[in-house]
């Protein structure tokens, strides 16, 4: 097979474009699993809602409680 110039085609693809999926190399395993385990996931999402809750509970309003308006004699 031939390029539309008349070349054999080269084994990298032009700067700027991709080579399509099917010539792409598989993944080794094979196998669907994701790339966190179950426990480490829900390890990592209770941590997140912990600091969450911390900023929105106790951070911004001890923030918030800081400013104090114009006092007026």
């Amino acid at each position: 097979m031939t390029n539309y110039r008349g070349a054999p085609p080269s084994e990298d693809p032009p700067p700027g474009r991709r080579r399509s999926p099917e010539h792409l190399p598989h993944r080794s395993g094979g196998t669907d699993r994701p790339s966190l385990p179950p426990v480490a996931t829900g390890i990592a999402l209770g941590l997140w809602i912990a600091v969450m809750l911390v900023l929105a509970l106790v951070v911004v309003p001890a923030a918030f409680g800081s400013c104090t308006g114009v006092v007026s004699p």
